[in-house]
């Protein structure tokens, strides 16, 4: 089975209105909306926006549903110019941006006591991927977390 997220309505909207649902369950807040698409055992979700929301609604599909595979799908930003709106972008890493652990030693966006900066996406669906779109598509990282810029306080 696949699992398909998206933070917003407008990410699965379309993708739910092409499946034949078979039924609908709610976890955690969540829509889960089992049945199939193109002949693939599929549930789609809206996990509601942020890195812990997606987390939650992931471990709702890998345990609940077991799902083999989990696809995030939605809007994103670009720190990259040469991508334009409405581009498809395939992550080849996922890391986080917003995790500073700098002062331990740990490089930035690595988590303290992981043995990884990045985490790598899967090459077979990768792969599958760029086949099914039959053209190439921008790939890279992917930068998880919060996009605000950090003034630190000093307080005496």
């Amino acid at each position: 089975m696949i699992g398909i997220i998206g933070a917003m309505d407008e990410e699965v909207e379309q993708i739910v209105e092409a499946m034949n649902i078979e039924r609908v369950e709610e976890k955690a807040g969540m829509k889960f909306s089992c049945g199939s698409l193109n002949g693939s055992e599929v549930v789609i979700v809206r996990s509601g926006i942020g890195k812990v929301n997606a987390a939650i609604c992931t471990q709702i599909l890998c345990d609940d549903f077991k799902a083999d595979a989990v696809i995030n799908t939605g809007i994103a930003g670009s720190l990259d110019a040469s991508i334009d709106i409405g581009d498809i972008v395939l992550s080849s890493d996922v890391l986080h941006h917003d995790v500073d652990a700098t002062g331990f030693g740990y490089p930035l966006g690595q988590i303290p006591r992981m043995d990884t900066l990045s985490f790598e996406a899967d090459k077979k669906a990768s792969g599958n991927s760029r086949r099914v779109l039959q053209r190439s598509a921008s790939s890279g990282w992917c930068a998880c977390g919060t996009c605000c810029e950090w003034r630190p306080v000093h307080i005496r």
